[in-house]
């Protein structure tokens, strides 16, 4: 009887796998896509200063104040703003604003695997466009597989697992081929970074949105702080759908600490941006020789190609301590992918990968 109390779509919904909610015996989380720094002390300093009666009441000055530095830094209006727990509760206030049962939504295959999860619970139908070759998707490819019962797309900028970018040309011909089709694009690995699609948040193409995070960044994964960015009408929609305090206290008061710092917080990403760069090369020269192909985007992370290899090599740096991502889609197949991290972390990892290509593990 329990069960039938549970509709169908979320009936049918997976576990969630273990290995995505169990980090014990792992020291060097690679498969996690954390920020490969720690969030500046002055953000953890405005966390401390809390106090007691913060804690007691709702946040609505705090929330105003951070909306409002929020859409200061995007460049957008507040009323064009919405945010969430996290990325993830913004993609799903996106579906349940505009998926019905039966309706559909499409993305790339392979891609972020939320993204099924957003219209399964919807009771959406999920539409995967393959890509023509890896790892380019054709804009005509993805407006041929909309039919009347389409009502949102989804597209990572960039794409999680293989990092490519789409261009605000390609966004903007698939908008402006489907007007009627909500086009959520992802930037969570992209956030509040120069390559963002937001300026197509415009009135001329009111059917695009973009969400992102504090996560990456912001290295705030632990607070959970997503926005979304979209026309007006779709953003006080988003509001609706989630309610009206869906970010506590802590995580406010961090991630507006982060947008005020000024120098600081400009200083602390510019750190960031050369770490990132600096450990994904070492570990991209320490693959190089084993590695079939890399391909490697604007986000913390790289996908390699190992073959028949990848579960050797990720069961060796596993004895070590060090997850990295697997993959069991077939289109990533003997495919593990690599996050930027820092430097002690970095340094143990290329060691590792050296002594598999030395052959000490790897012969």
């Amino acid at each position: 009887m329990i069960e039938q109390m549970i509709r169908p779509a979320i009936r049918a919904l997976p576990d969630y796998p273990e290995r995505d909610l169990d980090d014990r015996g792992v020291e060097i989380r690679m498969h996690r896509n954390e920020a490969a720094l720690c969030v500046p002390a002055f953000v953890v300093d405005a966390v401390r200063a809390i106090d007691g009666e913060m804690l007691r009441t709702y946040p609505t000055e705090l929330m105003r104040a951070f909306v409002a530095n929020l859409a200061m830094r995007l460049d957008r209006s507040p009323d064009e703003i919405a945010i969430g727990n996290g990325a993830d509760e913004l993609l799903y206030a996106v579906a349940r604003t505009v998926l019905d049962p039966g309706d559909a939504m499409l993305t790339v295959t392979p891609t972020f695997g939320m993204y099924a999860r957003v219209a399964a619970s919807a009771g959406a139908r999920i539409v995967r466009v393959p890509y023509a070759e890896r790892w380019r998707i054709d804009a005509d490819d993805l407006i041929a597989a909309a039919d009347a019962r389409t009502k949102l797309i989804v597209l990572g900028n960039p794409n999680n697992p293989t990092g490519e970018a789409p261009s605000a040309q390609f966004v903007d011909t698939i908008a402006a081929a489907l007007p009627n089709v909500l086009i959520a694009v992802d930037e969570v690995y992209l956030a509040l970074s120069e390559r963002s699609l937001i300026e197509l948040v415009r009135a001329n193409r009111p059917n695009v949105a973009v969400i992102g995070s504090f996560s990456k960044s912001a290295a705030l994964a632990g607070a959970r702080v997503g926005y979304a960015v979209a026309d007006a009408r779709l953003a006080a929609a988003f509001r609706r759908s989630i309610g009206p305090y869906p970010v506590g206290v802590a995580s406010l008061a961090a991630a507006n600490a982060y947008l005020t710092g000024g120098d600081r917080t400009a200083a602390f990403e510019a750190t960031l941006r050369a770490q990132i760069a600096a450990s994904l090369d070492a570990i991209e020269a320490a693959i190089a020789p084993y590695a079939r192909a890399r391909w490697r985007g604007p986000a913390n992370f790289m996908l390699a190609d190992f073959g028949d290899d990848a579960a050797r090599i990720a069961r060796a740096l596993a004895d070590e301590g060090i997850a990295v991502r697997s993959y069991d889609a077939p289109e990533l197949v003997g495919m593990l992918r690599f996050c930027a991290l820092d430097d002690d972390a970095t340094a143990r990892v290329t060691a590792r990968l050296t002594a598999l290509v030395q052959g000490a593990i790897y012969a």
